[in-house]
C-alpha cells in the first residue's frame, strides 16, 4: 500500500477548488466581483495555503490508505466546502464611497514611484539587491517593521502596512474571506491613489500578491513578479498567474513556468544574488543538508528521515564533512539537535551567508528546495532526496544528468556512497552543469540587477 496521497491530492485539490469556484459563480455571478476585479485566482491562493495545504493534505491521504475513492472523498470535501455559501448574495459588488480624502493628502507625494510589496522579511532581503540599484523612487509596503540600521536608499519610503477604510463591497468575500476583502480594499486605495509606474512582488504564489496582480492590471499598472524557488506548478497556487511579467532565472525555468502559466510574459533575467568565484575541487569538499519545512509534498515523517540520512551519511562516512542548512521557519527537534551535536563531522551553517555555504558545497541535498536548483549557478551537485510516492523532481535532474534523485533511505545511502567514492562521476555532473547552466541561470549578481532594470526602463510603460 502507497504511504502517501500527497502528490494526487494537489491534483485533486487542484480540481476541487475549480470546481468550487465555477459552481459559486453559476448560483451567485458577482460573488468573487469587487470593484472591476474578479477575486478567483485570489480565493484559489487562499484556500490551498491557508485551508488545505498541511491538516487537508493529511486526511486525504488517510481516507485513501484506508481504501475509500476518490469520488467519495470529493463529496465530503465538496460537502465542507459548500458550507461557506451560508446565504443569497445578490447586492450590488461595488458600493460607491468618496474619495478617502486623508489617504490622498497623505500619499500625493509618492504618486507615480515604484510599488513594491515584501511578503515577509525574507521576501525583503531577497528583493533588496534590486531596491539598492533600481534607483528610482521607490514605495516600499511590508507588513514587519525593518531595521533602522538597514541600508536602504534615500530614494525608498517604507508604508508599514495597515488596512485601510473600506471601499468596494462584496458581501459573499465579506462573510466568507474576510482576510481577502479587506486586503484588497487595501491594495486597491493603495494602488489607485498611488498610480506607480509598476508594481513588483516575489515569488507570487501567496493570495495577497494575487490581488496586486490582478487590481494592477484593473488600474494599467505593469506588474511584475521575481521568481525565488522553483516552478513549483504541482500547487494551484502557482498556476494561472496574473502578473504582466515573470522574470525568471533562466530561459530552461521558462518553459516550466509557462506549462500552467499562459498570461505572463517571461523574461530570463537570472539570478540576481552574489556567487562567489568557484574554489578548486579539491577545497570544495562539503555537502550540505537544506533541510523544508515540513508541509507541501512533505510531513514530519519526511522530515525525520531527512535527519536520519544526515546522521547516518555523518557515521558511514566518518572522514566527509556535513553541514546542515536549517529553515528559518521550522528548526530542528530538539532531540535530533542533540543527536547531530555528537558528529564531529556536522556542522551548523544555518547563520553563514548563503553564497558562502555554495562556495563550500560540492553537492547539496533537498527533497523539494530551490536550493537544489540554485546550487548549480554556484557549481554544487543537487541531490534530491524525496521519498514521497510518485513524486519526481521538476525538472528531472538525474535525466538531464545535472545529479542524483533517490526516493528511498536505502537508496539515497547507496548513491551518496556512489558519489563519494566515485570522482567520475562527480566530474560527469560538473562537466553538464557547466555545459548547461547558462540555460539555467542567464546571469547572476549585478549583472542580472542591471538586466532587470534595464528592461524594466525600456519595455515596461
Amino acid at each position: 500500500m502507497q504511504r502517501d496521497y500527497y502528490i494526487e491530492f494537489f491534483e485533486f485539490v487542484d480540481i476541487l477548488l475549480r470546481e468550487y469556484i465555477d459552481e459559486t459563480k453559476a448560483k451567485y455571478p458577482d460573488a468573487f466581483t469587487v470593484g472591476n476585479c474578479c477575486c478567483e485566482v485570489p480565493v484559489i491562493c487562499f484556500l490551498l495555503l491557508e485551508r488545505y495545504y498541511t491538516s487537508a493534505k493529511e486526511i486525504y491521504s488517510h481516507l485513501r490508505r484506508s481504501g475509500i475513492n476518490r469520488e467519495e472523498i470529493h463529496t465530503v470535501f465538496k460537502k465542507e466546502l459548500d458550507k461557506t455559501v451560508t446565504r443569497n448574495f445578490m447586492q450590488s459588488p461595488i458600493l460607491p464611497s468618496k474619495v478617502n480624502e486623508k489617504l490622498l493628502a497623505m500619499l500625493l507625494p509618492y504618486r507615480h514611484q515604484i510599488f513594491i510589496y515584501a511578503l515577509n522579511r525574507r521576501h525583503f532581503e531577497y528583493l533588496l539587491p534590486l531596491i539598492r540599484q533600481i534607483n528610482r523612487p521607490v514605495f516600499l509596503v511590508t507588513e514587519h517593521e525593518i531595521s533602522d540600521e538597514t541600508d536602504l536608499p534615500a530614494y525608498v519610503t517604507v508604508f508599514e502596512m495597515a488596512f485601510l477604510k473600506e471601499r468596494y463591497y462584496s458581501p459573499f468575500l465579506y462573510h466568507n474571506f474576510p482576510e481577502i476583502y479587506g486586503y484588497f480594499n487595501s491594495f486597491a486605495q493603495l494602488l489607485t491613489v498611488l498610480q506607480p509606474c509598476y508594481a513588483i512582488v516575489m515569488e507570487g504564489c501567496n493570495y495577497r500578491q494575487a490581488i496586486i496582480a490582478i487590481i494592477s492590471k484593473s488600474l494599467s499598472i505593469p506588474s511584475i513578479c521575481v521568481q525565488q524557488g522553483w516552478p513549483s506548478i504541482l500547487l494551484s497556487c502557482f498556476r494561472n498567474m496574473q502578473y504582466d511579467y515573470f522574470f525568471t532565472w533562466g530561459n530552461l525555468f521558462n518553459d516550466l513556468w509557462k506549462i500552467k502559466n499562459p498570461v505572463p510574459v517571461f523574461v530570463s533575467t537570472g539570478y540576481m544574488y552574489p556567487v562567489l568565484p568557484l574554489l578548486p575541487l579539491r577545497k570544495k569538499k562539503n555537502i550540505t543538508f537544506f533541510l523544508q519545512v515540513p508541509f507541501s509534498i512533505s510531513n514530519m515523517a519526511y522530515f525525520r528521515e531527512s535527519l536520519d540520512f544526515l546522521l547516518q551519511c555523518a557515521v558511514l562516512f566518518p572522514t566527509q564533512f556535513f553541514c546542515v542548512k536549517q529553515h528559518p521557519l521550522f528548526p530542528v527537534p530538539n532531540e535530533y539537535r542533540e543527536l547531530i551535536d555528537m558528529h564531529d563531522n556536522i556542522k551548523d551553517v544555518s547563520n553563514e551567508p548563503l553564497e558562502e555555504i555554495f562556495a563550500n558545497t560540492i553537492l547539496v541535498v533537498g527533497h523539494f528546495s530551490s536550493c537544489l536548483m540554485e546550487g548549480i549557478v554556484h557549481g554544487c551537485v543537487p541531490f534530491v532526496f524525496d521519498p514521497v510516492c510518485q513524486s519526481r523532481y521538476n525538472p528531472d535532474i538525474e535525466k538531464m544528468e545535472l545529479g542524483l534523485i533517490t526516493g528511498s533511505l536505502e537508496e539515497a545511502v547507496e548513491k551518496m556512497k556512489i558519489f563519494l567514492l566515485n570522482p567520475f562521476q562527480r566530474d560527469h555532473f560538473l562537466s553538464k552543469i557547466n555545459e548547461i547552466k547558462d540555460r539555467l541561470f542567464s546571469s547572476n549578481g549585478n549583472e542580472t540587477v542591471k538586466k532587470m532594470i534595464e528592461y524594466i526602463n525600456n519595455n515596461i510603460k
